[in-house]
């Protein structure tokens, strides 16, 4: 049992010996490091991770079809000479020609400037500013739909639209963080900094020509909702901490050197001078590469705070509807199983009266890990605010739903909390219908829970 359970996972993905094998043409974009690229030929970054994990937990079998730039992947999809590509975000001009997986891979979207250009915060404030953005990208249809009156210049790739912002070309360029950074650092571009946060963030997902997607789909998504968190976490550490190493061109410094010693012979003290211009140097390139890590581990910060609840560490109330829109298209489109869970603390005012704020902290911070533990991998929790939780189970039966609820009420009333020792929780839960809407969906799920408020809490209601 023990040995069963060590690999549950891996038993899962396992394709029987007879399971006939289905080729697949895909494209990567070219340049656009960390995610995807061609380096010497190679298929490398996040998305080749991702590529490695459907091909050996399905009977999909991948063939790159070479592709120059983004805008020849695009081309290449729109005549079904690619039939997939791995790593882009979902929007209407896309859905004309693609069908897409759930999202597998998320990341904010930032503006870029010099330096000496005071914090734009968001693409709003950048108004009279010349904004550049590539070609084809997502956030080109966003700003156009969202922000018509931008002054938007289109760019050939992210390389052009960083060195245009460092020569003065455009005030701000817009892209994803990751791969801004990976750039910064490929190119060595000193004079930039990241200056504000865009409020559309990267869910990256498999797109699939329409021809190929029912049979791709189930196939990919399958796959999706059984990679471990464990498993997407380290394929980020990985890229997001990945140092770009570039080969120092010594010329010059030879021929300084040369120079330098020509001069020591005929002005001996001059040596002193360039003793000490070097050690000042030295002291400011270490202060720049200290200031430099610093920006990284914020920008990192930034990147999990943007969709993280800073007490419970689930999921904050953003993130969740931003994730539910989308699953729950996907769900209509395909009439998935899927469940609602709300979960309340019971009488938490009365803990806040009786032990202090810091005590009901410290009970809704142990109560998000034992939610952490009670549902799957696939489950998407958050803080929905106050002492309220929830919980979107995608793929989940009501028998399936019912056991995860009466584990977490079970968990709860067995576990020492600190300060206040035990607390209770009233759960409502749903199943998705066809008929539902986002609206009529939470709704149902929120009467659920008030009724086991009213029935004396501590229990489980599901929607009628």
């Amino acid at each position: 049992m023990c040995f069963l359970r060590k690999y549950q996972w891996l038993i899962i993905f396992l394709v029987p010996f007879y399971a006939q094998a289905i080729d697949v043409n895909y494209c990567v974009d070219p340049d656009w490091m960390p995610y995807e690229a061609m380096v010497n030929g190679q298929h490398k970054g996040i998305s080749k991770e991702y590529k490695q994990l459907f091909q050996e937990n399905s009977t999909i079998n991948f063939n790159r079809i070479p592709a120059k730039s983004w805008n020849e992947v695009t081309e290449f999809l729109k005549a079904g000479k690619c039939e997939l590509t791995l790593m882009l975000n979902r929007s209407s001009e896309r859905e004309q020609y693609l069908d897409f997986t759930m999202p597998y891979f998320f990341g904010p979207n930032v503006l870029v400037t010099t330096n000496n250009r005071p914090y734009v915060q968001n693409i709003s404030a950048a108004a009279g500013m010349k904004i550049g953005v590539v070609k084809g990208y997502r956030l080109v249809s966003y700003m156009e739909r969202f922000h018509p009156n931008l002054q938007v210049t289109l760019l050939d790739s992210e390389l052009n639209g960083l060195l245009a912002v460092a020569d003065g070309e455009i005030d701000v360029y817009v892209g994803s963080l990751l791969s801004i950074t990976s750039k910064l650092k490929q190119h060595n571009i000193a004079n930039l900094k990241i200056n504000g946060w865009v409020a559309i963030q990267d869910e990256l997902r498999v797109g699939v020509i329409k021809s190929r997607s029912a049979e791709l789909l189930p196939i990919l998504n399958k796959v999706i909702d059984q990679i471990p968190v464990q498993v997407h976490n380290d394929i980020l550490n990985r890229w997001s901490n990945t140092l770009v190493v570039t080969e120092t061109d010594y010329t010059l410094v030879r021929m300084i050197t040369l120079g330098a010693v020509l001069l020591l012979l005929i002005l001996g003290w001059r040596f002193q001078i360039s003793r000490k211009v070097t050690a000042t140097l030295t002291k400011k390139n270490a202060q720049l590469q200290k200031m430099s890590a610093k920006l990284e581990e914020s920008n990192r910060q930034l990147e999990y705070i943007s969709y993280h609840d800073n007490l419970t560490g689930l999921y904050n109330r953003h993130y969740f509807l931003t994730t539910f829109n989308h699953l729950f298209n996907d769900m209509q489109r395909q009439s998935h199983d899927a469940s609602l869970m709300l979960i309340d603390i019971d009488f938490f005012k009365q803990i806040n009266d009786k032990y202090g704020h810091n005590a009901g902290d410290e009970a809704l911070t142990h109560l998000g890990k034992l939610l952490k533990k009670a549902i799957r991998s696939g489950d998407v929790p958050a803080r929905w605010g106050g002492e309220e939780f929830v919980v979107l189970m995608p793929s989940t039966t009501e028998n399936d739903v019912k056991q995860v609820a009466e584990r977490l009420i079970q968990n709860i009333e067995s576990y020492q909390f600190p300060i206040i020792a035990k607390l209770t929780v009233s759960i409502g839960v749903s199943q998705f219908r066809a008929d539902d809407t986002i609206k009529t969906w939470l709704e149902r799920t929120d009467k659920a829970l008030y009724q086991a408020k009213e029935q004396g809490r501590n229990r489980i209601r599901y929607s009628a």
